[in-house]
């Protein structure tokens, strides 16, 4: 069913009709079984998708109703799994710069950091672990208190009202 045929518009019709008559709590429903039709005109395969979709969405609303801190692990673990992935890849090239800069120097064919311009034998990178570790928790105590208002406020939210507009 497209929507300049006049199919469409006799569904369009008929579920507004349905929506204004029943009473405003069942509504909801009768967007959703239209919607389900509307899937169903172009493939049937997708109402069961759909059907899923929503079992699924509900089941997660109803679980985070209950367990408010999920938004606050969910944030931390987000913060954490960035950091760690940082120090692992800043200490992988840290470690490796001057094999770096060979491999880019022969795939450019150029001679990156030429000593006789640069007075580097080769490139420096010292880790000095003291400021490393300042980083990690400096960047894990902002990615947790960065995760506290978002949190915050969507624990204080309905789950149920902010499917509806969904």
């Amino acid at each position: 069913m497209l929507f300049q045929t006049p199919q469409f518009l006799a569904f369009l019709l008929l579920v507004l009709v349905l929506f204004y008559a029943v009473p405003f709590r069942l509504g909801r429903f009768v967007l959703l079984a239209a919607s389900y039709s509307f899937y169903m005109f172009w493939n049937a395969k997708f109402v069961l998708l759909l059907l899923l979709l929503t079992v699924v969405d509900f089941c997660a609303a109803l679980w985070m109703s209950r367990n408010r801190r999920v938004f606050l692990i969910t944030g931390a673990s987000i913060g954490v799994v960035g950091t760690l992935t940082g120090l692992f890849v800043g200490m992988l090239i840290c470690l490796n710069i001057e094999s770096i800069r060979q491999f880019l120097s022969w795939l450019t064919s150029t001679e990156l950091f030429s000593p006789e311009l640069y007075f580097l034998s080769k490139l420096p990178a010292e880790i000095d672990f003291g400021e490393t570790s300042a980083v990690v928790i400096m960047a894990l105590t902002l990615s947790f208190l960065a995760t506290l208002y978002p949190s915050w406020r969507a624990a204080r939210l309905d789950p149920v009202e902010a499917l509806r507009y969904e």
